[in-house]
C-alpha cells in the first residue's frame, strides 16, 4: 500500500512539474490574448510563442524571444523563437538608429548588436508592430511595422563552370591516329624491304 502511495505521490509531481513547464513558454495570458488576424498574417505561431502580456500606454503587448541573425544599418533581421525551440522564418524589422535593446540585462545599442544575440520583442496585439523591450520601463515605446516573414528560398545545387571544350580530347584522338597511321607505314615499308 505504501509503495502504490508513493507512485502515485511521484506522478503527480511530474504531472505538476510537467504542467509548468508548459505553461513556462504560453502562460495564462497568452493563452487568453486574442491576435489580430494581421498579426497572425505575419507572424502565425504568435499564440504559441507568447511568453507573458504587458500593458504599456493602454495597449497589449505579447512579449517574445527573438534571435538576431544580423544587423545592417539600424535594421534588425529577427527570427523568433518557437514553443518547440526552433526559429521562425526570418523577418526584418527597421528601429530608429539609437534604439538600445537589452542583451543579457545590459543595454546595446543597435548597431553594436551581434549575430545569434537574443533579444526581448513586443508586439502588439491588435496590430502588426513591433518594439524592442525598452531598457528602462520610463523609455518611450517606439512601434514600428512588424513586416512578413520572408518566404523560404530553395536553393539549386551549384554547378560547376564549363570552361573547356571537348576540342582537346578530339585533338589527342586525331594525334593518337596519326601516330599509329605513321607506325602501320613504317611497319608495311619495313615488310616491303
Amino acid at each position: 500500500m505504501k509503495c502504490y502511495a508513493l507512485r502515485l505521490l511521484v506522478l503527480a509531481t511530474l504531472a505538476v512539474a510537467m504542467t509548468g513547464v508548459s505553461f513556462a513558454q504560453n502562460n495564462a495570458e497568452c493563452q487568453r490574448m486574442r491576435f489580430s488576424d494581421d498579426v497572425l498574417s505575419r507572424f502565425p505561431s504568435a499564440a504559441e510563442s507568447c511568453l507573458d502580456v504587458i500593458n504599456r500606454d493602454g495597449q497589449n503587448y505579447a512579449v517574445f524571444k527573438a534571435q538576431l541573425q544580423r544587423v545592417t544599418g539600424n535594421t534588425l533581421r529577427l527570427r523568433f523563437r518557437q514553443p518547440d525551440g526552433t526559429y521562425a522564418a526570418a523577418t526584418n524589422v527597421t528601429v530608429a538608429p539609437d534604439r538600445r535593446a537589452l542583451v543579457d540585462g545590459k543595454p546595446v545599442r543597435v548597431s553594436e548588436l551581434a549575430p545569434n544575440q537574443e533579444i526581448t520583442a513586443y508586439v502588439r496585439v491588435d496590430a502588426p508592430l513591433l518594439v524592442l523591450a525598452p531598457v528602462d520601463q520610463s523609455e518611450p515605446l517606439d512601434p514600428v511595422p512588424l513586416a512578413a516573414p520572408e518566404p523560404a528560398v530553395a536553393r539549386a545545387e551549384p554547378v560547376m563552370p564549363h570552361t573547356a571544350s571537348p576540342l582537346g580530347w578530339v585533338v589527342i584522338l586525331g594525334a593518337f591516329c596519326c601516330a599509329v597511321a605513321c607506325a602501320l607505314n613504317v611497319s608495311r615499308r619495313k615488310d616491303d624491304e
